[in-house]
């Protein structure tokens, strides 16, 4: 009888963790942006200053691998911003129609377009297409105050990016805090 009792509860453990895990990946669904696979509908403009901007489609969504740290050891507090997630694929982030998506790539040189124009609640995927790290940050160096939050934190390998979306209006001036030579600027204007 006690044999039939430790597999009962052994059981429940089990569910119950199972439970726990997929409540969580439900969790880091919920607070993710949903991806946009680049084949999709979408429609691309050349905006001022030759950029590449895209609008996206919120109907088109699929998969896509974004890394997110691991479980929190402490509950998510609901006024703090949402961690901005680092994109691994070639996959775009899909927050509704009135959002642009602006890409911004790095050579190991400079950013291409340096300037770009961009409202409130925009994303800039800055793509790193060098065969070095680097990492897009808020001026000045080596404090990146400007903008606290506008710093990737750590290097972006070869063929990685970091993504961010703009929350406050201003001329952001941002540069590589691993080349201090390549610079840029990210203009948000009220929606």
């Amino acid at each position: 009888m006690k044999t039939k009792g430790f597999f009962i509860t052994l059981a429940l453990v089990i569910i119950l963790l199972l439970g726990y895990r997929f409540f969580w990946q439900g969790q880091k669904q919920a607070l993710a942006p949903a991806a946009r696979n680049p084949q999709t509908q979408g429609t691309e403009n050349q905006a001022a200053g030759g950029q590449s901007q895209k609008s996206v489609n919120p109907s088109a969504t699929s998969t896509a691998a974004v890394q997110y740290p691991s479980e929190p050891s402490a509950p998510i507090n609901a006024a703090a911003p949402a961690p901005q997630p680092t994109f691994s694929s070639g996959d775009e982030v899909d927050l509704g129609p009135d959002v642009l998506v602006v890409e911004v790539d790095y050579n190991g040189a400079v950013f291409s377009p340096a300037v770009i124009n961009i409202k409130i609640g925009d994303y800039v995927i800055f793509k790193n297409k060098s065969q070095n790290d680097f990492w897009p940050a808020s001026n000045p160096h080596p404090t990146h105050t400007d903008y606290p939050e506008f710093d990737a934190k750590k290097p972006v390998p070869p063929n990685g990016k970091y993504q961010f979306q703009f929350q406050q209006a201003g001329n952001w001036g941002y540069h590589d805090h691993l080349n201090l030579g390549a610079t840029g600027v990210v203009n948000v204007s009220e929606k």
